[in-house]
């Protein structure tokens, strides 16, 4: 792997250790089950997210003089050491930075919101063959399919996702809370980024760079969290 992935991995794991200290002592499970739950699943998560990502030409990932457009550019080996670690700290990191028993709900309309949700994901999915790859478009409507998805699998689980109880509750504060972590987290893992380059954003190809960052910081790292927080929420509730 490039020196500027392991840089970037190191900057994920500060901000990990940001997380976990400020509410470790908040939490149910333990540190070595957070970190084995976040490895494994960031290697199945990683590696699906980079393929869908990168088909549709929303980012890609940079190597000396090369940017690989499929996640054939990265061998087996390459997919799985980002997806273990720096999927694996992110997903840990999501994990520190919510509070699951606060704000988690059951559903008492399961099937409206389930149904509702599958019909705007097939929307969602049915509209990338209709956007150009590589443009803002597509990143918000893979954006709204990841986050639209990520609620359908809670729902299906008898579980409103972060969003939904956001909405229905009314809880506007946390709601902005937890997406001004997220765009904390996000800065600095860009700015990382910014120095040490390791993944390209490739809309920034056919607009302003300065535009794509902003959105990035301000709504690019919330599908990318979103079914991270669903997942933590679904094994709190168990």
């Amino acid at each position: 792997m490039p020196i500027n992935f392991w840089i970037i991995i190191a900057a994920q794991f500060a901000v990990f250790l940001v997380a976990y200290f400020s509410n470790r002592n908040k939490k149910s499970f333990s540190f070595a089950f957070v970190i084995m739950m976040s490895i494994i699943s960031g290697l199945i998560f990683g590696i699906t997210l980079d393929t869908f990502l990168i088909i549709y030409g929303v980012d890609a990932y940079i190597f000396p003089d090369i940017i690989s457009f499929s996640p054939i550019g990265m061998n087996l080996r390459q997919l799985c050491i980002n997806g273990a670690l720096s999927y694996g700290l992110s997903i840990a990191t999501a994990y520190y930075v919510y509070s699951f028993s606060d704000q988690t709900e059951r559903s008492s309309n399961r099937i409206k919101h389930v149904a509702f949700l599958i019909l705007l994901s097939v929307a969602s999915f049915l509209a990338i063959d209709l956007i150009q790859p590589g443009t803002i478009s597509m990143m918000f409507t893979c954006g709204v399919l990841v986050i639209s998805m990520s609620e359908c699998i809670a729902l299906i689980c008898s579980q409103k996702g972060p969003l939904l109880v956001f909405l229905e509750s009314k809880k506007i504060m946390a709601l902005l809370q937890i997406w001004f972590v997220i765009i904390l987290i996000t800065v600095a893992y860009e700015i990382t980024n910014y120095f040490f380059p390791f993944w390209e954003w490739l809309p920034g190809t056919y607009h302003s760079k300065l535009l794509i960052e902003a959105i990035i910081i301000l709504f690019g790292y919330i599908p990318l969290f979103y079914p991270m927080l669903v997942f933590w929420q679904l094994l709190e509730r168990r």
